[in-house]
């Protein structure tokens, strides 16, 4: 067995979905061998762990993972730095999906031909929807 056989395959993880997709879509190459491992538990949760090489294009993985939960990392090189940015991007969008579902929708009620938008269950809703 050669010494390089005898070495420990080295590769970073996460269970943090959002990283894992920031980290791939700055170029991490996911970990040949494994690239995510599925666990399903007792309780019935289910965990997913995403594996990635220790590098990729530029960047040292340990690297990005430390800066995703370095705030003081993300001030001083937000805008400018693409992982600052991809940062950003995600966490704005859980932001807006939370904002989303905390809001009451619009309802299109037609009654006669005519038709109103009112919030969701609403007096209004209720009413134009109960005759």
């Amino acid at each position: 067995m050669k010494i390089e056989d005898k070495k420990q395959k080295r590769f970073h993880s996460t269970k943090n979905t959002q990283m894992a997709a920031g980290l791939s879509a700055i170029g991490i190459p996911f970990y040949k061998e494994l690239p995510f491992q599925k666990t399903k538990y007792i309780d019935k949760r289910e965990v997913i762990t995403w594996h990635f090489e220790q590098n990729g294009n530029g960047y040292l993985t340990k690297d990005l993972i430390d800066w995703w939960y370095s705030d003081a990392w993300f001030k001083e090189n937000y805008p400018k730095h693409p992982w600052a940015l991809i940062i950003s991007a995600l966490l704005t969008k859980e932001y807006l999906v939370a904002k989303i579902k905390e809001e009451p929708a619009y309802i299109q009620v037609a009654k006669r031909n005519k038709y109103w938008y009112v919030h969701e269950g609403s007096d209004m809703h209720k009413k134009l929807s109960s005759k």
